[in-house]
């Protein structure tokens, strides 16, 4: 089992921080995706790729992120609470309750999000040089949209266990990995903007398979008979929606 910060013992100031920092450094990481593959783009494929990539799209990818950290509140408070409880029967239910509701949710987004893409960009008067480039890149995301969702939903649970390292780690790895496959599809097969996105979304891919896997060794100890629970599900997105919403306001101020 991951190693758990024990904020309820000791020094509280310094578990707190030591807890903190890593949550902290795992958003700016989940950013860095976008950042890499405009600075990739921009040296590669020229101005009007890279305005594409920097521009419309990536404000709304921004946004979708920040939502997904913020419902991903939902999970974390609960899951948090049947853990210090010591229900771990519980914390799986509400594993295996997230995980197919946070599923249908993004296919949801990520089928809306396609259909709606190009009206999305025209409304923030994206220039038509960059309209190709740009539905290609956010479309390639929001297609993937249900990794980042997982992502999110698995370092949620981590949280939840006092363990806000491990996310951070696996998210670190997966950047480099994101880093290697943008230069592998863009400077060697030429695929382009589509090579970034997808480079994106198979990083994210690895990321969130990565965090299930080593969730599934943590609570593997019980075998229960799962099955859904409007109720939990319900309580989850309560709480996670709000959060999801509110985190995405100074995106919506800037577009």
């Amino acid at each position: 089992m991951a190693k758990i910060n024990n904020i309820i013992e000791g020094d509280i100031t310094k578990e707190v921080f030591m807890f903190f920092i890593p949550i902290v450094l795992s958003g700016f990481f989940q950013h860095f995706y976008t950042i890499v593959d405009a600075i990739i783009v921009g040296q590669n494929l020229g101005d009007i790729a890279f305005a594409a990539v920097g521009g419309s799209a990536s404000k709304l990818i921004t946004m979708a992120i920040n939502f997904f950290l913020g419902v991903s509140a939902g999970i974390t408070v609960y899951a948090s609470q049947f853990y210090g409880e010591g229900d771990k029967t519980s914390v799986k239910k509400i594993i295996y309750n997230g995980l197919i509701s946070f599923i249908i949710f993004a296919v949801v987004l990520s089928i809306i999000g396609v259909i709606f893409s190009g009206h999305y960009l025209r409304a923030m008067n994206t220039p038509e040089s960059t309209m190709s480039y740009s539905l290609m890149y956010l479309n390639t995301f929001l297609s993937g949209l249900v990794f980042c969702v997982l992502y999110n939903m698995f370092s949620g649970i981590f949280r939840a266990i006092g363990d806000s390292k491990t996310p951070l780690y696996v998210l670190i790895f997966c950047s480099i990995i994101n880093i290697i496959f943008d230069l592998l599809f863009v400077v060697a097969f030429k695929w382009g903007v589509f090579g970034v996105a997808f480079a994106t979304i198979l990083a994210q891919g690895m990321s969130a398979g990565v965090l299930g896997y080593k969730l599934n060794k943590i609570f593997k100890e019980e075998i229960i008979e799962l099955q859904l629970d409007k109720q939990m599900i319900g309580s989850i997105f309560k709480l996670g929606i709000p959060a999801g919403v509110q985190s995405i306001m100074y995106s919506l101020s800037n577009m």
